[in-house]
């Protein structure tokens, strides 16, 4: 859409300034719900009916194994908030409005065409998409993860989540902490989105370095001035304390309003369709998704979490919810097509449903 411009003379016009001003101060607002709900648009109900379906009964069970609805989980943290995390990916639903949106250190980068977002899908399913080298705090992560059985592979994991509309959310587990899946889909309330008042307006920074050797070593944005040069990246929430990089702001790039954030952070996990983790085996081999998470494994019915006529009150009622069963190899079925169906090339990858009988964690290929 055009946007207008306007002649604005406060000697002559003062009240058309100023009606003006207010007019693009609530288009900024409103441009500034931007997380996956926000960007990709509102759902497709076909879509929704797929996810929705029931699963069959199998091997004579008389209850068939949960679908991919929407749900709470009862997997809270109680020592901080959830948040958005820095790097992440978007993919949006089928028939949305936009295909999805790539968060780097480089900014917010749009995902326009099938050819665009098959490029995303081959660096993400060579663990490459953020491409940056696993910390020592990393190294350390991955090897006590082996060391405590619950992982075969010391390469670094990426989460997943399927949240409410049907897009898919995914983000490297490493990000300075330790991410949950919560942190892609965060709550005001268990059953709730957060809302605008308990958000603040997240805007990337541009944070540069200056350079003293061969530009090839900065990653990132190389931005010369004068005689100098500098490497400049966009993060979210401010420059890194202790460090080389001090804002500078316009090194790197227009940044587009439109994709500043003001739903990032919560108390709670809010509600999602399924989780999980994408892991990557030592070695050589493909790629495999599993459902490892609250949003399969903890499942809560959200409405047994509702104050009547209003939202959730959080964990109290938490004890007392409905509790639904995990998800199952339908599921993962499903969700298998369903994400080929919005362009990826996983057909030929292994989605697993993890369960624990016993206390012991089974990978059952779906």
């Amino acid at each position: 859409m055009m946007r207008k411009k306007f002649l604005c003379v406060p000697a002559v016009l003062p009240f058309f300034c100023i009606s003006v001003s207010a007019v693009r101060q609530q288009q900024a607002e409103e441009l500034a719900t931007a997380d996956a709900i926000e960007l990709c648009g509102p759902p497709d109900a076909s879509a929704l009916e797929i996810l929705d379906r029931d699963c069959p009964a199998i091997n004579g069970s008389v209850k068939a194994e949960p679908a991919l609805t929407v749900t709470a989980t009862s997997r809270q943290l109680n020592y901080r908030r959830y948040k958005l995390p820095e790097l992440r990916l978007y993919i949006c639903h089928p028939h949305a409005r936009r295909l999805g949106f790539l968060v780097s250190t480089l900014g917010v980068e749009e995902i326009k065409s099938t050819e665009h977002m098959a490029e995303v899908a081959s660096k993400l399913l060579k663990n490459k998409l953020w491409n940056s080298e696993q910390s020592t705090f990393g190294k350390a992560y991955a090897k006590y993860k082996v060391w405590k059985g619950t992982r075969t592979d010391t390469n670094r994991a990426l989460l997943w989540v399927l949240d409410r509309d049907g897009n898919l959310v995914i983000a490297p587990e490493l990000q300075g902490i330790v991410e949950k899946h919560g942190d892609l889909t965060p709550g005001s309330s268990p059953v709730d989105r957060p809302d605008l008042g308990d958000a603040q307006l997240v805007s990337p920074v541009c944070c540069c370095s200056r350079m003293t050797g061969d530009e090839n070593t900065c990653k990132y944005i190389t931005v010369a001035e004068a005689s100098l040069k500098y490497c400049c990246k966009l993060r979210v929430g401010g420059c890194p304390s202790f460090t080389r990089y001090s804002r500078m702001d316009g090194r790197c790039g227009e940044l587009r309003p439109e994709l500043f954030e003001r739903r990032v952070s919560g108390h709670y996990r809010g509600v999602a369709r399924a989780g999980g983790e994408i892991r990557f085996p030592d070695g050589q081999g493909s790629p495999w998704v599993h459902d490892k998470s609250g949003y399969s494994l903890s499942r809560v019915e959200p409405e047994s979490l509702k104050e009547e006529g209003g939202s959730s009150d959080g964990a109290k009622k938490m004890k007392a919810a409905s509790k639904t069963a995990p998800l199952g190899t339908c599921a993962m079925s499903r969700l298998r097509s369903y994400w080929s169906s919005l362009g990826w090339p996983v057909a030929g990858l292994t989605f697993d449903a993890v369960s624990f009988p016993e206390g012991r964690e089974v990978m059952t290929p779906a």
